[in-house]
């Protein structure tokens, strides 16, 4: 892993003539103001905010944020990992006997592990107080907003027919989201698109910091995990649709497993790389704090 650096940002910066600059803290136009000088609206000094967009230079707390939005993500993507396995598990050392409490647990577990994801991609894709790199990352920040919504809007309708399975009002709502054929293919292509552009985002941010060994492993992740979920779905998509003859609905389930088992390697690599990321930030934080003495 790269050490940061601990370089103090430039005593001098020069900016190209009529460039647009703004208070990293505040969003105040501070174009008209000596880059010595402190801010007119917060009286943070200007020096700050004329380092570019790398995160040493944003403020702490943003900075914080992004770390612990990092670790909601590992934690909520571990737990959505674990829970089928131990469910398995669960199963089979309790063949012949009363239910264990963890099947009891399972969706309350499922709905902690899609909180924490969505909250921390949430948080990941906060922008920054003046609008620092939103030409940038803007794009891509709204639509993993998007996509992210999507998908726990797609997991709570799911979530929620069994407990609401006696409204007459909202039934009709859920089995509409979670059932029709039609919005079947446009969940999957959702799920495939949410690791895409998810990854794309995290892209972006790493080169905020930049590290060349985070760089080298979203690279990696860009071009194996979309394959993996698209060859997953499609199979789950063939089993489910009940259109294809018997032989091929058990190929397509053989698949699915296989892949599925020969994905866990990915799957914890891709763990520690959310990991790693975080660890990164807070290093980021310690050098956003000194940029930014309280």
């Amino acid at each position: 892993m790269n050490a940061p650096s601990t370089d103090s940002p430039p005593a001098t910066p020069v900016l190209a003539e009529n460039q647009e600059l703004r208070c990293r803290a505040c969003g105040w136009e501070l174009s008209d103001v000596s880059p010595q000088a402190v801010c007119p609206n917060c009286g943070r000094s200007a020096i700050a905010s004329t380092n570019g967009e790398l995160l040493r230079f944003s403020l702490p707390p943003f900075v914080l944020s992004l770390a612990v939005a990092t670790r909601l993500i590992c934690f909520g993507t571990l737990l959505t990992g674990v829970i089928p396995f131990v469910a398995v598990f669960a199963a089979w050392f309790t063949i012949g006997q009363p239910v264990s409490k963890f099947f009891t647990m399972e969706p309350a577990l499922f709905w902690i592990a899609s909180i924490c994801i969505f909250l921390g991609w949430w948080l990941l894709t906060r922008p920054e107080a003046n609008g620092m790199g939103e030409k940038n990352y803007g794009i891509w920040r709204k639509a993993v907003r998007l996509v992210t919504l999507v998908g726990f809007i797609r997991f709570a309708a799911s979530e929620l027919r069994r407990p609401l399975r006696d409204s007459a009002i909202l039934m009709p709502i859920l089995n509409r989201i979670t059932e029709l054929s039609r919005w079947r293919s446009l969940w999957y292509a959702e799920a495939v698109v949410a690791v895409i552009v998810q990854l794309l985002q995290l892209e972006r941010l790493i080169n905020r910091i930049p590290d060349d060994r985070l760089a080298r492993n979203v690279r990696f992740y860009k071009r194996i995990l979309p394959a993996i979920d698209a060859l997953v779905l499609v199979c789950e998509t063939m089993v489910q649709t009940g259109k294809h003859p018997p032989k091929t609905s058990v190929i397509a389930s053989t698949v699915k497993g296989i892949v599925s088992i020969g994905a866990v390697p990915f799957f914890v690599g891709y763990l520690m790389f959310i990991w790693r990321l975080g660890t990164r930030l807070k290093q980021e934080r310690q050098l956003a704090k000194a940029v930014w003495p309280t």
